[in-house]
């Protein structure tokens, strides 16, 4: 692969490449390079394949909080926002869990007690309290009684009745049946009735005046005593059984935070940057060396073969690229791979036949070409072996600095949603927060951080790209 320059200098690819890294626009662009590409390699154990296939499925994220920050926040806002606060009574070796049974004598039901002992010592309220069920029974439904008591004494009934399903979840600060058990307690307080409360904040706030809206209310910290939450359970079966899971939502959570479906964005972030760099290179370097097959093949055959080329070239320069993209992608709905097939497909002749041809009309007249010639060499061989290792290096600074054009494309067709729905990729993470209003409300991480991340990567090919054409365009070369 050899270009070489009006004063005659010699330039390999590989010279080029290590001409390039030699500056600092090209050594950035390296080390950009190199952590997006570690990233890919090592996606799979930074990030668990399944949790990407599961992205669409709401069960994988009900831990998670909901619009949660990244935790790193918390030293922007200079305060400790709180985290998820997970504690299930089947998991015997948590010492926040206290589970006692007792059997009724001489009969097969018992009574459960199970308590779930956390502190709290962060300066915000929780987003959101839920309380999930495993009960198992046989024809006789149990009774239970859920109770929420605070460290300052105060004890809430949250729920009181019958556990009708096996599996059941309280959102405590979601359900209005039990939203009105706080409204109750909070009147019980007061001694009247307010319009408004913030269940979150009534759950962990200091209890006294103002304590049912953030703005009024302050944090009641964990000391001696901790939060319980306080389950009764009255079984009537000799195998009937009952586990609760408590989450308090927090308001951070990970590097990247979280999305209005509870999904980690750093997920769609770790599987998004091999999606991105293998679209982009690809589609790059397939339509690069396509285009300039078919300009070497016009140059060297000529004729009907030059004809046809050219105005098939001639063709595709003056089709609607886009909206033809656009109008497939809305009919058949491509996974991410078929639209890179389509976009190749309708990229095959382009710019770059044209630019190709006239140079190897140059190149096919020198020395080294009439030799093969004479020694019997077939066109072919010519083409493959003579002149396309000497183009390459000519459009590589070309297939460089178009990769972002491609990565912007798959990104581009997420915002119309018509992308690919079944797997996290970095455009259909900004569609979504999009969708979501994530400007109009202020959920800046959920678009600036996969929104960077598509920038970096345009940043470093177009450095690295730039920076290539100079080394071997001589008429961009520096004195």
């Amino acid at each position: 692969m050899v270009e070489t320059s009006e004063a005659g200098e010699v330039f390999t690819l590989k010279r080029a490449l290590i001409e390039a890294f030699k500056t600092k626009s090209g050594m950035l662009s390296a080390i950009i390079l190199a952590f997006f590409i570690i990233v890919s390699i090592f996606a799979g154990n930074i990030v668990s394949y399944d949790k990407a296939l599961n992205w669409n499925n709401p069960k994988a994220w009900e831990e998670l909080p909901r619009l949660a920050m990244p935790e790193w926040a918390c030293m922007i806002y200079s305060k400790n926002f709180p985290r998820t606060i997970i504690i299930d009574s089947r998991n015997i070796e948590d010492y926040r869990v206290i589970k006692v049974r007792t059997p009724v004598p001489g009969r097969n039901s018992s009574s459960v007690l199970i308590e779930e002992v956390f502190e709290y010592e962060y300066d915000d309220f929780p987003s959101e309290v839920s309380v999930f069920f495993d009960v198992k029974f046989g024809d006789i439904q149990p009774k239970i009684e859920v109770y929420w008591v605070k460290p300052d004494g105060s004890e809430i009934l949250l729920f009181k009745g019958l556990a009708k399903l096996h599996n059941f979840t309280l959102y405590i600060t979601k359900d209005p049946k039990l939203v009105e058990k706080l409204y109750e307690y909070v009147e019980e307080v007061y001694g009247h009735r307010e319009e408004y409360i913030a269940p979150s904040v009534v759950l962990f706030a200091q209890t006294g005046e103002g304590m049912h809206t953030p703005e009024t209310a302050k944090v009641l910290k964990t000391d001696v005593e901790k939060y319980k939450l306080r389950v009764k359970a009255d079984l009537y079966g000799k195998d009937d059984d009952i586990n609760v899971k408590l989450i308090v939502y927090g308001k951070v959570h990970g590097f990247a935070g979280t999305d209005d479906r509870r999904r980690d964005i750093f997920v769609a972030m770790v599987w998004g940057i091999p999606i991105a760099l293998s679209f982009g290179v690809v589609a790059s370097v397939s339509i690069s060396l396509i285009q300039a097959l078919f300009g070497a093949m016009a140059a060297w055959y000529g004729g009907v073969v030059d004809n046809v080329i050219s105005r098939l070239t001639e063709i595709y320069m003056i089709i609607p690229f886009l909206p033809i993209l656009i109008v497939i992608s809305f009919i058949y709905r491509l996974t991410i791979w078929m639209l890179l097939l389509v976009v190749v497909a309708l990229s095959l002749f382009g710019g770059t036949v044209l630019t190709i041809r006239s140079l190897v009309m140059q190149i096919k007249t020198e020395s080294y070409i009439e030799a093969a010639i004479s020694y019997g060499a077939s066109s072919w061989r010519i083409v493959l072996i003579y002149i396309m290792p000497r183009v390459i290096s000519v459009i590589f600074p070309g297939i460089v600095m178009s990769v972002p054009a491609y990565v912007f494309l798959e990104a581009a067709l997420a915002l119309l949603n018509l992308g690919d729905p079944t797997f996290p990729t970095l455009g259909k993470v900004i569609s979504d927060s999009l969708n979501g209003g994530a400007v109009y409300h202020g959920y800046w991480w959920w678009v600036l951080l996969p929104s960077s991340v598509i920038i970096f990567i345009a940043v470093a090919f177009a450095l690295l790209g730039y920076t290539l054409d100079k080394i071997v365009n001589p008429k961009l070369r520096e004195q």
